[in-house]
């Protein structure tokens, strides 16, 4: 394999007494924690759908080292009718939360108002003929159940800005919508999830956490794509997903031994994913239901918020140029 996963992945034999923020800031773990998760209360937790099982993979090792997570992909995006070549980032950390604000926590709280979840940043970058796209998921997953609790999605191009949250609980998921499209100027929906709900944009990571076996089929609710600049009522999906075996997948990162994941949620096609057969089964390929087509180059563990100075690049950090 091209990339040594043990080079980017060193597995510590205990929690590291530290928690993460991303993006410039990290804060020692109070007396007795070591640096262990804070749980959000199971009042407020989306619970996990039935036959979707619960998991502890995300308070594990690799996570709580001090550093995130950064893959580059090789992808193509349809867009008006046509391929759009793309390098595609996703970053995976831990983070401090505020409870009651669903932020980085920062300014002095409580530690009963804190708790820690992790953070998933697609980022997407594309040309279309004249102009760019630039589109970024953040989605929030809760650490016990590794189903997200918040998920925002912005979209910039040269027609216009467009935003969205979504708020996914048990019971009921609230979403809102600013697009520059006359329909969809500013709307919220309130979906009815009385499982909790996944949404497609959180699949990279939730399913990493899947307890892997061939032939393990299970169910779960989930919110079609939503990385559009349109914002209609999304219509919730009963998502069959399954781990259909083992296959040998080659990507630009080299050859890997990866657990085969159908999400089949009734849209054009079947997402097909395909996970590293090792922990922390890292996404080496997506073949999205939209016709999207993702494969990994590179992944390491960086302390990215601190390579924003002048002579940091993505070809410097990572070994890859942002065109293909």
């Amino acid at each position: 394999m091209m990339n040594d996963p043990g080079s980017h992945y060193r597995l510590v034999t205990g929690l590291l007494p530290v928690l993460l923020l991303s993006c410039g800031t990290t804060v020692e773990a109070g007396p007795g924690e070591s640096g262990a998760s804070r749980d959000m209360p199971v009042g407020e937790r989306p619970m996990p759908p039935a036959a979707f099982p619960a998991t502890s993979f995300l308070r594990q090792p690799p996570w709580y080292d001090g550093k995130g997570e950064v893959s580059a992909y090789r992808s193509v995006i349809q867009r008006y009718n046509a391929p759009r070549r793309s390098i595609e980032f996703h970053v995976v950390v831990s983070e401090t939360f505020n409870r009651e604000k669903l932020v980085k926590q920062e300014s002095p709280t409580p530690p009963g108002n804190q708790i820690t979840v992790t953070k998933f940043n697609l980022v997407r970058h594309f040309q279309t003929g004249i102009y760019d796209y630039h589109q970024v998921a953040s989605v929030f997953l809760d650490q016990q159940t590794a189903m997200p609790i918040k998920q925002t999605f912005t979209s910039a191009e040269w027609c216009g800005l467009t935003f969205k949250e979504i708020l996914p609980r048990a019971g009921l998921t609230r979403m809102t919508v600013n697009t520059y499209w006359d329909p969809e100027a500013s709307a919220a929906y309130e979906l009815d999830t009385p499982r909790g709900v996944l949404t497609n944009e959180s699949l990279p990571v939730t399913l990493r956490a899947l307890p892997f076996a061939t032939g393990a089929v299970f169910a779960a609710p989930m919110i079609p794509p939503q990385m559009s600049s349109r914002g209609p009522r999304p219509e919730i999906r009963e998502a069959r997903i399954v781990i259909t075996g083992k296959e040998n997948v080659t990507a630009p990162a080299g050859a890997f031994e990866s657990w085969r994941v159908e999400a089949d949620w009734g849209g054009p096609a079947k997402d097909v994913l395909w996970f590293a057969e090792s922990s922390p089964h890292l996404l080496v390929k997506w073949d999205q239901a939209e016709g999207h087509r993702h494969e990994l180059i590179v992944s390491k563990r960086l302390e990215y918020w601190k390579m924003n100075t002048p002579e940091w690049s993505p070809a410097k950090a990572l070994g890859v140029e942002l065109v293909p």
